[in-house]
């Protein structure tokens, strides 16, 4: 089971408000975890099972702009470990992916990601199947639990 939900309104500090983050945490932690629990009772019958949560680099290298998003991010790390921690007994495996910039037509339309990606080591942001090509992977071990694997070029050796 893939929870791939995420919003992520620009914000900071001086401009955030509760509502927005309201709806960032439901939408990108609370979401993963009702998901999750509505999956959890069809997994434990099946004798176990992988979840694979969507993370960001943003929990790890901070972008300008991305306050509460960043924060939501880093939650779904977190609750990864604890989930990977609870269920294991089960049989069910949880890990994360955290991809750094993707090539999409949502990114392009920021008009951030041109100058962004010359931070990267590889030079260039990920193509979504490359991320696909590492979720599928995630979804396929049975002795990794409990990680993030971080996508992202590089981009947080920097």
């Amino acid at each position: 089971m893939v929870n791939a939900a995420g919003i992520y309104p620009p914000t900071l500090l001086a401009d955030f408000d509760e509502t927005t983050y309201r709806r960032v945490f439901d939408v990108n932690v609370l979401g993963t975890l009702n998901v999750t629990a509505e999956a959890v009772p069809a997994l434990r019958a099946a004798g176990g099972g992988t979840v694979v949560n969507f993370a960001s680099i943003d929990a790890f290298a901070v972008s300008p702009g991305q306050l509460i998003y960043s924060a939501s991010k880093a939650a779904v790390v977190c609750l990864t470990r604890s989930l990977a921690d609870e269920l294991g007994p089960d049989g069910i495996v949880v890990n994360a992916v955290a991809p750094g910039w993707v090539d999409t037509p949502g990114t392009r339309a920021g008009g951030r990601m041109a100058q962004a990606v010359q931070a990267v080591p590889l030079g260039r942001a990920a193509q979504p199947e490359e991320i696909a090509d590492w979720v599928w992977k995630l979804c396929h071990g049975t002795y990794v639990t409990g990680e993030t694997l971080v996508v992202s070029g590089g981009l947080t050796v920097r």
